[in-house]
Formats: structure tokens, C-alpha cells, sequence
């Protein structure tokens, strides 16, 4: 007896079909009820249909695929295009010339699956797949976690500068320091790398694009953080960078936790907590200025005309201002702080756990969205950043290499209709 999680179709090439075919289609339509007719000629697909229904009364759901596509290959994208609730139906063929019936196994969304290390690969294997199908399968799944690994260099991995060019920052200003280097570097990597990655076109372009529109907020220089008027570089008073930089180091804390690796992503949130503040105070009295000391004059982070030494300043700064001395983030956050002395990347020899950081890591998290709040931020939100940021270099493989295979494959253009 034929399952209800069964469909059955046969796929029709070119623009006319003999005599027999039609017979057999007539009787596998009958047989099957629920039945699918595939080709890429629409008219032979709307011919056939009402054919189909002038002898049995019941006509097929008809698939029409790309004038582009091997139509060998869209028969294991079905599922994508003959859209059910049930998502396990199995789709068998049904050929037209001798009557062979053979289930022909689906690539769907949910086959795609990572591993611990965040590596995307197709679940089912490749038994039954088109040659082609297991090619463009495999070279999506390569292209991904390729890319991916470099996204994983760029937050918590070593530098794509020179050497020399991370020596030379050692007499660096703090203006310079807000010129995201490390994003301009990772942007002509991967932009030499573009042709290379020819499955995932669209998706770099993206990724490119986005790192790109965060560069065009890097001040060219300190008057451009002291203007009143808002610009790329400033909006409501507070110095886009400085949000860039502390949603960079958050989504940087993200993949650090999934990795397992707390001592990094402890430090990771604070850089996240310490740029964010630094920029808020920016509102308050805090400016970008030129500071000598032993003959030499550099572009210095200054409160209240003080050359800023070290995060305590940037924290009492923040408490008083925003009035968060007694606010429970607020003292959460002072006493990670302190910890962080103890802890193995400073001065001490212990390590956080993973419900330490955490719990920083959302005392952090609610602060920066208070001072967003009090300091009345209405453009160029912390949130949207991190959400657009995320989207770009996070990519979810589940959705966005399916999406791939089947472009390269021209399924995506696959149109499912009936005919009245």
C-alpha cells in the first residue's frame, strides 16, 4: 500500500512526449494520486497536465525547472519546491519508458549539520546523489568552513597584519587605534581570496560589504569626534567606532564560549564592557586630543583634560556620569574587574569558569543597553550593530550553504504550479 509520506514524479526533457510515455503517465497519476511532472518546457508541462486530466479526471502538480539547470540534478531538490507540512515525505521516479520506480533522496536544510568546531557537513552521506549534486554538496560545505575559519582568525585568532606593521603600532596613538586594521587587513585577505570561493559569491559580497560601511565610521581625524553636527563617525554624541569595536569583541566572546575557551572570552567581554564606556564618556567630557609628553605629541584619549591611563578612570567615569554607583550590573561588573587580576592572563594563576563569564558577561550586556537608554541613543544602536555585524561574519551554514548548493544548481528557481 502506498505511504501518505510518499510522492511520486517523472521528469519529461525536451518539448513533446510519445505516445507510450503519455499512456504510462496517465497510469502512474492514477496510481500514485499524489504525483509530480518535472521539465523545463512549460507548455509540454500545461499540454501533458490537461492531457493527463482529460483521460483520469485528475491532473499532476506540475515542477518547472531553469532552462539553465541539469535536469538530472533537480529531481533531489523536489522538496524545496513541492512544499508539504510533511517534511519526511520520500519522493520516488517514476520512469516513463519502462515503469522503473527508484526513491531518489532529497537534499533538504535540515541534512546540512555542524560539529563541535562549527564545521558544516551533509549528514545523510552521498550515496544516491547525482555526481554533480555531491560535487556542488562538498564544495559548499569546503568553501564554508574555510571562510568560517578565517571569520574565527579575524575574532579570536592571530593577526593578518605584517609583522613589522604590529611593531610599528607600538608608537601608535589612540586615534590610530580606532582605525579597525585588523578588519581592513581581513578584508584585502579575503577579497584576494573572492574568486575562489565560487559558491558562496553572494554571501562574501555581503560579509565584504558590511566590514566595509563599519570602516566608513573610523575617524580621519580627532575633530571628526568633537563635531556637534552627526556624520559617519558620530551619532547622538557618541563615536560610532567605539560601538564597533565593543560588538566586535562581544560576537569575538560568542565564538570563544562555543570553543570552550574562557580565559579569552572573560577578556574578550571586558574589552567589550571597556570600548563601549570609553566611547560613552564621549558624552560626558571625554575627547580624542593631542597630548605631549617627552617632546613627542600623539592624538591621546582625554577626560576632563587628563590623559586616561588604564580602565579605572573610564569606570568611575561612567558611575558618576550616568549615576551607576549603586546600580547591581554596575557593581557586578566592578567586581569582575578586580577579579580579572587574579586570573592567569594578568596577574594571578586561576582561570574563570564558564558561569563567571557569563554572568559578566550579562551584567555587561544590560549596562550597555542602560547607558544606550540614558544617553538617549536613537541612531546607530549597539543592538542593531551587533545584529547586522553577527548576520554578516556569522553566517548560519544551515541556511546559508543549502542556499548556496542550490544556486549553483539552479533550484532555486525552481517553480511548482497548477494547471487550471
Amino acid at each position: 500500500m502506498k505511504s501518505y509520506k510518499d510522492a511520486y514524479f517523472a521528469i519529461v526533457e525536451g518539448n513533446a512526449l510519445a505516445t507510450d510515455p503519455r499512456e504510462l503517465l496517465c497510469a502512474a497519476v492514477l496510481e500514485y494520486q499524489e504525483f509530480i511532472l518535472v521539465g523545463q518546457c512549460e507548455n509540454l508541462l500545461t499540454d501533458l497536465s490537461q492531457h493527463v486530466y482529460s483521460v483520469i479526471a485528475t491532473r499532476p502538480t506540475c515542477v518547472l525547472a531553469d532552462s539553465n539547470a541539469l535536469i538530472l540534478t533537480v529531481e533531489h531538490f523536489l522538496d524545496y519546491a513541492y512544499l508539504r507540512q510533511d517534511t519526511c515525505r520520500r519522493f520516488f521516479k517514476v520512469c516513463l519508458d519502462t515503469g522503473t520506480v527508484t526513491l531518489v533522496p532529497q537534499v533538504r536544510d535540515a541534512n546540512f549539520m555542524t560539529d563541535k568546531n562549527q564545521r558544516i557537513y551533509y549528514e545523510p552521506g552521498m550515496q544516491g546523489l547525482h555526481p554533480v549534486v555531491k560535487n556542488v554538496v562538498e564544495t559548499a560545505c569546503a568553501q564554508h568552513n574555510e571562510l568560517f575559519q578565517l571569520v574565527c582568525r579575524l575574532l579570536i585568532g592571530y593577526s593578518f597584519l605584517p609583522d613589522q606593521q604590529l611593531k610599528n603600532k607600538s608608537a601608535g596613538s589612540d586615534l590610530d587605534a580606532l582605525q579597525l586594521h585588523e578588519i581592513r587587513a581581513f578584508l584585502g585577505h579575503i577579497s584576494g581570496l573572492m574568486p575562489s570561493f565560487t559558491l558562496l559569491q553572494e554571501e562574501l559580497t555581503e560579509l565584504i560589504n558590511h566590514c566595509t560601511s563599519l570602516l566608513a565610521v573610523c575617524p580621519a581625524s580627532a575633530s571628526d569626534l568633537a563635531n556637534i553636527q552627526a556624520s559617519a563617525a558620530l551619532q547622538n554624541g557618541f563615536p560610532c567606532i567605539y560601538k564597533v569595536m565593543s560588538v566586535l569583541h562581544y560576537l569575538a566572546y560568542q565564538l570563544a564560549m562555543e570553543n570552550s575557551l574562557f580565559s579569552k572570552a572573560f577578556m574578550h567581554i571586558f574589552r567589550a564592557y571597556e570600548c563601549y564606556t570609553s566611547g560613552a564618556l564621549f558624552l560626558d567630557s571625554a575627547t580624542i586630543q593631542l597630548h605631549t609628553k617627552n617632546g613627542i605629541s600623539l592624538d591621546s584619549y582625554m577626560l576632563k583634560n587628563q590623559r586616561v591611563l588604564g580602565f579605572t578612570p573610564v569606570f568611575k567615569g561612567i558611575g558618576t556620569y550616568f549615576n551607576l554607583e549603586q546600580n547591581t550590573d554596575y557593581l557586578t561588573c566592578k567586581f569582575y574587574i578586580d577579579l580579572r587580576n587574579k586570573f592567569h592572563y594578568t596577574h594571578g594563576d586561576v582561570k574563570p569558569s564558564a558561569s563567571l563569564v557569563n554572568e559578566f558577561a550579562r551584567a555587561v550586556i544590560r549596562q550597555i543597553l542602560k547607558i544606550e537608554k540614558t544617553g538617549y541613543q536613537q541612531n546607530f544602536l549597539w543592538r542593531d550593530v551587533y545584529t547586522q555585524t553577527r548576520g554578516s561574519l556569522m553566517m548560519n551554514p544551515q541556511r546559508e550553504v543549502p542556499a548556496a548548493v542550490r544556486r549553483a544548481l539552479q533550484a532555486h528557481k525552481l517553480l511548482s504550479f497548477m494547471v487550471p
